[in-house]
């Protein structure tokens, strides 16, 4: 099935992966990792699906030899702006406190 799409789509889709990957990183190096739960993961893999879909809305057209329609933004900023807010809320949940484990050495650093 072919995808078209303008170039900056999976840019932002890049973008938002690296932030997250790098925001991910950043949390685990500061010892308070994001916990990802079942609901969270469907929630993000979701989002994916609605945007492989936003790319592949066109293919019948395009399997035809028409030229491509307009891009369906509206789709894909559904499933990007969705994949983001559940991992923003994934990340944003407070660890229960017996589940934070402190090294030793970040505990004389305090």
């Amino acid at each position: 099935m072919p995808w078209a799409g303008p170039v900056l789509a999976p840019v932002l889709v890049s973008a938002a992966m690296i932030g997250a990957g790098v925001y991910h990183l950043w949390r685990e190096a500061g010892v308070i990792p994001v916990r990802i739960g079942r609901a969270h993961w469907l929630g993000i893999a979701a989002g994916a699906v609605v945007i492989v879909v936003a790319f592949a809305l066109d293919y019948r057209n395009i399997m035809s030899g028409g030229m491509p329609h307009p891009f369906p933004w509206g789709v894909f900023a559904l499933g990007l702006g969705g994949g983001l807010l559940t991992y923003v809320i994934a990340a944003m949940a407070q660890p229960a406190a017996e589940s934070v484990r402190i090294p030793e050495a970040a505990r004389r650093l305090r």
